[in-house]
């Protein structure tokens, strides 16, 4: 037994590229665990992996609760069945088939709070992050593909299901590090990932990629990254909201929707601003 559990969260998940995801991990790890947020085709997911030949938990929502929640609930499943790492997965994550083989090696390493790895996304060809000699420690990495302590997320109180979305994975990292623990990535090319719909665009003479992300989503980006960098003081706040505006300018100059999308970003402007700053434990 590897004490090892993959934990995916769904949500209208397109199951030609879950079943690519399954496919990858379920040969790594002793159990799969999905939640599904509310999605639409919960009949169809459901039918789809009562043909698989896997050893799964499907947990569900009648609503979509946020990331943050669904992270949780996967978290305090995989500890009642007794594990202590827990492969945290999007649907659309696929990963290397040595990747938990590789994690394993350094299990062992000092205050140990998550293990990250280097990914390719799918848009495009640069790789995330540099690759290191071995192992380094980290402050921050994604969610997915990450092999989280489940004991040290429970001393945190877990994934703060008031962010909802974005900049939970960051939050985590920075509230493991506050209470001794630490994020390491290895320098192995774990898994193929996608975050929103990257484009690349020459800026007088610069590199700059685009997220191409919702409407809700640059609404979420915008408050969490200003109660992200109060939480932690990151920055001041000038400085927050200056990040914030070079941000908004790249949705003038590149993204479609863009009165929809300024909208949300100043209304999670102003509703990051007036957010407090206590983590609450979600654990219990």
């Amino acid at each position: 037994m590897n004490n090892i559990v993959a934990g995916i969260v769904l949500y209208n998940p397109d199951l030609q590229r879950l079943d690519k995801n399954i496919n990858a991990v379920f040969f790594q790890v002793d159990k799969i665990i999905f939640y599904d947020n509310g999605s639409k085709n919960i009949k169809q997911i459901s039918s789809y992996l009562d043909q698989k030949n896997i050893n799964y938990e499907l947990i569900t929502s009648e609503e979509n609760l946020g990331i943050a929640h669904a992270l949780n609930e996967l978290c305090k499943s995989a500890e009642a069945y007794g594990y202590k790492w827990i492969l945290t997965l999007d649907q659309d994550t696929v990963i290397s088939d040595k990747l938990i083989k590789n994690y394993k090696k350094y299990l062992t390493l000092p205050n140990l709070g998550q293990l990250s790895c280097v990914y390719k996304d799918r848009n495009s060809a640069e790789l995330k992050d540099e690759i290191d000699s071995n192992v380094v420690e980290v402050k921050e990495c994604i969610t997915s593909g990450a092999l989280l302590n489940i004991n040290a997320a429970k001393v945190i109180g877990g994934f703060d299901e008031n962010m909802f979305i974005d900049y939970v994975d960051f939050d985590l990292c920075y509230a493991l590090r506050n209470n001794g623990y630490k994020t390491y990535r290895i320098s192995y090319i774990g898994m193929l990932h996608e975050i929103g719909h990257i484009t690349s665009h020459n800026f007088f003479g610069k590199k700059v990629e685009i997220f191409n992300q919702s409407v809700f989503r640059h609404y979420y980006r915008c408050r969490n990254f200003i109660l992200f960098t109060k939480r932690y003081k990151l920055c001041t706040k000038k400085r927050a909201i200056f990040i914030q505006f070079k941000t908004w300018i790249k949705v003038l100059l590149y993204e479609n929707n863009k009165v929809y999308k300024t909208k949300a970003m100043f209304k999670g402007l102003r509703d990051g601003l007036k957010m407090d700053v206590v983590r609450r434990n979600y654990f219990n």
